[in-house]
């Protein structure tokens, strides 16, 4: 029912008894629930032709409340049978993602150790570039210094040469 629509009086018959009921539902609702009532109020009777009209309306009250009881038992049931199977999925799912989250922290771990380790043998191999680059450096500063000096004893080799061929030249003109 809906608070927001307008009642309206509504005449149904149950039991050869017109019964008059205020209401927010279609027509065609109303009926289907008072033909059900009917309904089982003349099964009742049928059953039991001595029962009086209210005693039979008593009874088919408690056979739809019973009916009532046992749906709303059965919905609850499947609600809560529902529930357990939602949560259970969703442990399922959190359990899951638990354990990947674990193996994704062990591969961090992992690489972090081999960084690590690279990070280290970068530093080793800085230090040894560093080391064969002062090497090189020192090399180089004897390798021009000697450069220096056998040009130096080159050039007083020339020079002795063109003394002793000098020398030579002054023998020979002696």
């Amino acid at each position: 029912m809906d608070i927001n629509r307008e009642k309206r009086k509504v005449t149904v018959e149950i039991s050869g008894t017109p019964i008059s009921v205020l209401t927010d539902d279609d027509q065609q609702r109303v009926d289907s629930i008072a033909s059900f009532v009917d309904n089982m109020i003349k099964q009742i009777k049928s059953a039991n032709p001595f029962i009086n009209n209210f005693s039979a309306a008593v009874l088919a009250l408690l056979n739809i409340t019973d009916e009532l009881f046992s749906t709303r038992d059965a919905l609850q049931n499947t609600q809560a049978q529902v529930d357990t199977e939602s949560y259970q999925v969703t442990l399922d799912k959190l359990t899951e993602a638990m354990e990947e989250i674990k193996k994704g922290e062990e591969t961090i771990k992992s690489l972090e150790s081999r960084l690590e380790r690279v990070v280290l043998e970068n530093r080793e191999l800085t230090s040894l570039i560093e080391e064969y680059r002062n090497r090189f450096n020192a090399l180089r500063s004897e390798f021009e210094v000697n450069k220096k000096a056998f040009e130096e004893v080159q050039n007083k080799l020339v020079e002795s040469q063109l003394e002793l061929v000098k020398a030579r030249k002054s023998l020979l003109d002696e």
